[in-house]
């Protein structure tokens, strides 16, 4: 079977799939397996398929189709799976997307976090918090941004009204009480005021005593 061949079964499986018919899951398991003549947009549209029959017992097939050995895994692919283990439910689909949320490779885990924003709940909310202490940028930045999409009350702001010389002393404070590792700084692309991330009300009372002993700056929040 040649890949044009195979690109218009996927087709016709993902199709049938979205009208239920389940005669077609098996076959679309045999196509994930064939990871070395599947593009990523094939197997997205195979794992969306699954998706659509609601086959959870197909979990460990996701899992491979994520994890297989290629150089390259898109993002779309990565946030398809953990949109639809996330449908599914079910403990074993969410000890997937813990792992797939885990990556060692700092891009492929800040896409899969990425893809928690649109998934409301608690267990999405633990993933991405955990993540908040991964020593890439990247993946903080990823994760605090799940964190303010899934629960925007954790969010206060520290006031504003300083003067330009000391915003300037925030700013370098921030960035040694960052480096201590009292709290976490993300700078949003928009050019925005940064955003100040700690753990618990406590850890920012703690912020706002060090700011105003050590540097003179009085904040509200």
């Amino acid at each position: 079977e040649g890949k044009a061949e195979l690109s218009i079964r996927i087709s016709a499986m993902t199709a049938l799939a979205k009208m239920d018919d389940r005669t077609v899951e098996p076959l679309i398991v045999t196509a994930l397996g064939k990871s070395d003549r599947v593009s990523d947009l094939q197997v997205n549209e195979l794992i969306e398929a699954l998706g659509a029959l609601n086959a959870t017992n197909q979990i460990s097939a996701i899992r491979a189709a994520v994890f297989r050995e290629q150089s390259y895994v898109g993002p779309m692919l990565r946030q398809t799976s953990v949109s639809v283990l996330a449908k599914f439910g079910t403990d074993e689909a969410w000890a997937v997307i813990t792992e797939i949320c885990a990556d060692k490779n700092g891009l492929r885990r800040g896409d899969a976090l990425t893809a928690l924003r649109k998934i409301p709940g608690p267990r999405s909310l633990a993933i991405a918090a955990e993540a908040l202490d991964s020593p890439s940028q990247l993946v903080r930045e990823a994760a605090w941004w799940t964190v303010k999409e899934l629960d925007p009350k954790s969010f206060d702001s520290i006031g504003g009204g300083y003067s330009d010389e000391n915003a300037k002393k925030l700013r370098e404070a921030l960035q040694q009480l960052a480096e201590e590792g009292v709290v976490q700084v993300f700078t949003p692309h928009d050019g925005s005021g940064a955003i100040v991330g700690v753990v618990g009300a406590l850890q920012l009372d703690v912020l706002a005593t060090r700011l105003d002993a050590e540097y003179g700056l009085q904040t509200r929040y």
